[in-house]
């Protein structure tokens, strides 16, 4: 929910779900102790929570972006296979065993429990064994694939096979952020817009946002559009928001 405005989070500036931020702040730095992969990693909740930007914040721990995986791409192990074949491969043999320093991708996957079972069966192989069959020269051959880790993200965790959802080892459910975690967003945002908010203006945004991190960015675009109108060229009242304007 912060990426519109090329704002940097990271798992130390993120909002929200502290106990799961913690959690993965000692996942992070083991994982890099260790030269491997985070575990795998499932976040169930409402849209416009955070979802995709946790995302953004692991991998930015890692020093890559996210890979995106749908639903769509990923039906046949050959889709699969364009996808590790875009990974960093540095750091492994030629039979993927470790050798060196390695920069494990992070893949993120929206609505997952819309992934047919038999992409869920291939990618699930993929998670636990670094594997993944692909067809080549005719034949039916596993084929390793570099360390990752999946992030996945739905509101409906009950469509997914048990064999797949057990290989998701930490599960975490996103919530509506409570007022106070609702008004610091609204914060963060308004500085990003270098928007002046006026007093009470703040918790206008936030309690019509309903803890929805999402709707904050869309208020908050309307209330600066109406500031510049109701400047009328006065260049010095474009970013000042009262709570009359807001409301």
């Amino acid at each position: 929910y912060f990426e519109e405005r090329c704002i940097l989070i990271t798992l130390n500036t993120f909002i929200g779900n502290e106990d799961l931020i913690k959690l993965l702040r000692i996942s992070v730095s083991a994982a890099k102790q260790r030269n491997t992969a985070l575990p795998h990693i499932l976040l169930k909740g409402p849209a416009g929570t955070g979802k995709t930007t946790l995302a953004e914040a692991i991998a930015r721990e890692f020093g890559t972006a996210p890979l995106t995986l749908t639903p769509t791409t990923a039906k046949k192990s050959e889709d699969l296979r364009k996808l590790f074949l875009r990974m960093p491969g540095a750091g492994y043999d030629n039979g993927g065993k470790i050798v060196g320093t390695i920069r494990p991708q992070i893949v993120f996957c929206d609505e997952i429990h819309q992934l047919p079972l038999l992409a869920q069966e291939n990618l699930g192989i993929a998670m636990q064994d670094w594997r993944l069959l692909v067809r080549l020269n005719g034949k039916d051959v596993f084929e390793w694939v570099p360390r990752f880790t999946l992030i996945g993200a739905t509101t409906l965790p009950g469509k997914l096979s048990k064999p797949f959802l057990d290989r998701f080892r930490i599960q975490s459910d996103f919530e509506t952020y409570s007022l106070e975690d609702t008004i610091r967003i609204v914060e963060v945002h308004a500085k990003a817009q270098e928007l002046l908010l006026g007093p009470g203006v703040k918790e206008a945004i936030a309690r019509r946002s309903r803890g929805v991190a999402r709707l904050v960015v869309r208020f908050l675009d309307r209330v600066a559009d109406a500031a510049v109108v109701a400047a009328q060229g006065r260049e010095e009242l474009k970013k000042r928001v009262s709570l009359d304007l807001a409301e």
